[in-house]
């Protein structure tokens, strides 16, 4: 998968409640431990989810501004059991209620995790400069 750059990825708009935050601001001290695994979704969906955020959700999003997961679970038609789909999957990952969430900015222009942290560590695996978060304190 390509590297995007910083400029590439926040050149796309965000809903509203999100931006972009360099990971070089988000604090180290919440990395994932060794100890600590993939449980609710591999490492390996995440990375593809990434991809399609990168290819399908950001573009989307940048021709349809008001979108929002119903519009996704639209776009990419119903199942007969009304599964989700995979872009709608995507957005309810980085733009739904689990969204990454930081807590600052602290007086040196870092954030804390409060959420997201294994987003965060494959952002960081795939050379991604940003990630879309939700600010939702100060430090």
């Amino acid at each position: 998968m390509e590297t995007p750059k910083l400029d590439a990825l926040t050149q796309f708009p965000l809903p509203s409640g999100f931006r972009w935050v360099s990971l070089e601001h988000i604090s180290r001290r919440d990395d994932l431990g060794a100890d600590e695994g993939f449980k609710k979704v591999n490492e390996s969906d995440m990375r593809r989810g990434f991809g399609t955020l990168r290819r399908q959700v950001l573009p989307f999003l940048e021709s349809h501004p008001e979108a929002n997961s119903h519009s996704f679970l639209e776009a990419d038609g119903y199942t007969p059991e009304g599964a989700p789909k995979p872009r709608q999957q995507v957005y309810e990952a980085f733009f739904g209620q689990g969204a990454i969430a930081l807590d600052g900015p602290s007086p040196d222009g870092i954030f804390s995790v409060t959420n997201g942290r294994h987003r965060i560590k494959v952002a960081r695996d795939l050379g991604w400069t940003a990630v879309p978060v939700s600010i939702i304190g100060k430090s």
